[in-house]
C-alpha cells in the first residue's frame, strides 16, 4: 500500500479469536476369552513353519479440506481480483467505501470484467489487519492489529459471495512473524490468506510515512515457513501468500526467497503514477515460476489507469489484481 507523507491510520485494539476444536472419539474394543473342550484330535503345530509376515500401516493425515467454492487449488487456475483497505478509514483504499457485504457484492462484479474463456476471476478482499500508525504507541512498534470482531464480517461477507480474504500485515517496527502469528485462528480457515507489506516493515529507528520500509529475504522464508507448516499440516488447500513490493530494495536478498509446499507466493508490484512508470517497475520486479505476479491498480492515484484487457496483455500477464 502507498500512502502520502503524514497520512496516519485510524488506531484499532488487539483481541485474538478463538475457534473451538472438534474431536472425534472413538469406542475402545474389549478383548474377550472364550474356553471351550473338545474330543476332536487337536493338530500337531510344526515348529518349522514361517513366522507371520509383519503388517505395517501409515497412520492417515489431516482430512484434505476443501475450499469454501470447491476444489483445493487457486493459482494459477484462477486470476484473482481483490479490493484493498480498512474498514476504519476511507483514506485507506476501496474497502472503506463499503460495509464489508457491500465491498464483497463491489469487488464480484468488478471482477467478473477480468473473467477470460481461460481463466475465471476469483474476487478477494484484501483487509488491513495490522496497521501502521504516525505515532509510536504504548509498545513503540508504530502499528496496531485489527481485533477479531473487526475481521470476522469480512470473512463471513467473504463465505457469503464465494471469495477469498487476505489479511494484510504492516508492522511498523515489529518483525513479521510474530504479528502473523496473532491471526492464527483466522490462518486455520481454508479461505483465508496473508499479504506482507514491505513498505512498513520499519527499521528499529525508523518512522512510517518518512521513509520507505524493507524486509529481508530471510524474515520472509521464516514466515512463509510457518504458513507451509500450518497448512499441509492441517490438510488446507493452497494459501495465497502476496509480498507488496515495488522498489527492488524492499525486499534485499529476493533471490533467496524459497517457494514451499501449499503456498502460492504472489510478488505484487504496488507502484502508482504514470503508465509508463508502473511498466517500467512491473517488468523490473516481475518474477518466473513457481512464482507468481501481481499488479495494483489505484483508482485516484493512477494517471490513465489501465483497462483489465491491457493489464492482461502484460509479459506475463499477472495472476493477482488488487485496486486502492
Amino acid at each position: 500500500m502507498r500512502l502520502s507523507p503524514g497520512r496516519v491510520a485510524a488506531p484499532l485494539t488487539v483481541v485474538l479469536l478463538g475457534l473451538t476444536a472438534c474431536t472425534s472419539h472413538g469406542s475402545k474394543p474389549t478383548a474377550q476369552t472364550t474356553s471351550a473342550t473338545s474330543s476332536a484330535p487337536v493338530a500337531a503345530t510344526s515348529t518349522s513353519a514361517s513366522p507371520s509376515p509383519t503388517v505395517t500401516t501409515t497412520p492417515p493425515g489431516p482430512p484434505k479440506v476443501q475450499l469454501p467454492f470447491g476444489g483445493r487449488q487457486v493459482l494459477p487456475k484462477y486470476r484473482i481480483v481483490a479490493y484493498y483497505g480498512n474498514g476504519q478509514s476511507k483514506a485507506l483504499g476501496v474497502l472503506g467505501h463499503y460495509t464489508p457485504d457491500e465491498a464483497a457484492t463491489q469487488v464480484a462484479t468488478a471482477a467478473a470484467k477480468w473473467t477470460t474463456p481461460t481463466r475465471p476471476a476469483l474476487p478477494a478482499m484484501e483487509l488491513i489487519a495490522t496497521l501502521v500508525d504516525g505515532y509510536a504507541g504504548h509498545d513503540g512498534d508504530y502499528s496496531h492489529d485489527s481485533t477479531p470482531e473487526q475481521i470476522q464480517p469480512y470473512l463471513d461477507a467473504a463465505r457469503k459471495h464465494h471469495e477469498l480474504l487476505i489479511l494484510d500485515i504492516q508492522p511498523g517496527r515489529q518483525n513479521f512473524l510474530p504479528v502473523v502469528k496473532r491471526y492464527e485462528k483466522f490462518l486455520l480457515e481454508p479461505d483465508v490468506g496473508v499479504a506482507l507489506d514491505s513498505e512498513w516493515r520499519m527499521a528499529p529507528d525508523q518512522v512510517p510515512a518518512k521513509v520507505i520500509g524493507h524486509v529481508s529475504a530471510a524474515e520472509i522464508n521464516t514466515v512463509t515457513a510457518y504458513l507451509s507448516k500450518l497448512t499441509t499440516s492441517h490438510g488446507l488447500p493452497q494459501k495465497v501468500v502476496v509480498l507488496h513490493n515495488f522498489k527492488q530494495t524492499m525486499i534485499t536478498d529476493k533471490a533467496t526467497v524459497k517457494a514451499r509446499p501449499g503456498l502460492a507466493i504472489v510478488w505484487h508490484f504496488d507502484g502508482h503514477g504514470r503508465r509508463q512508470d508502473k511498466l517500467f517497475g512491473y517488468n523490473l520486479l516481475k518474477v518466473a515460476k513457481p512464482f507468481f505476479n501481481g499488479f495494483k491498480l489505484f483508482l485516484t492515484e493512477d494517471i490513465n489507469i489501465f483497462k483489465p484487457s491491457e493489464v492482461e496483455a502484460l509479459t506475463p500477464a499477472p495472476d493477482f489484481i488488487s485496486y486502492q
